[in-house]
């Protein structure tokens, strides 16, 4: 989500890349998942491709994480030799709403947290103290100190 964001602002056209060409090609593994760095990693090394080259599709686990074909790796390739895909580590466990605030100036920040709960009644969604299972695309810290990020999941704001 971040890359399709900055795309978008930087040359005003909306892309949606291929979440399971991603995640085959980095190695996630079904029901338990992936770290940011192999995501990040493969998205530099194997590419990228849109969903209507590899779309979501598969009626199974087995399916969607299919070996990837040679012609689908070797597009993504291509990808990989026309962008320049970089990513910087803000920080680990707990990082500051002013450094949060200052990588936002340079676009949105892919982040972790623990999946929530319910929220509440304001709808807003309690920080957890338990590790990150979720990835998730930070747009905004406010004054307040709330955090706004887009939810791909659910195709929500939280």
């Amino acid at each position: 989500n971040c890359l399709e964001s900055l795309f978008k602002l930087q040359y005003g056209v909306e892309i949606n890349f291929s979440d399971r060409f991603t995640a085959k090609a980095s190695g996630t593994v079904p029901g338990w998942g992936n770290t940011l760095t192999r995501v990040a990693n493969s998205i530099r090394h194997d590419g990228l491709l849109t969903e209507d080259r590899y779309p979501w599709g598969g009626s199974s686990v087995e399916q969607y994480f299919a070996e990837l074909p040679q012609s689908v790796k070797r597009r993504a390739e291509l990808v990989v030799r026309n962008m320049n895909i970089g990513y910087e580590w803000i920080g680990y466990g707990g990082v500051s709403n002013e450094a949060l605030s200052r990588a936002l100036q340079f676009g949105p920040v892919q982040v972790t947290l623990y999946a929530w709960k319910n929220p509440t009644t304001e709808g807003v969604y309690d920080y957890v103290e338990k590790l990150g299972n979720h990835a998730v695309m930070l747009f905004h810290v406010d004054s307040e100190g709330y955090k706004h990020i887009f939810d791909h999941y659910e195709s929500s704001i939280k």
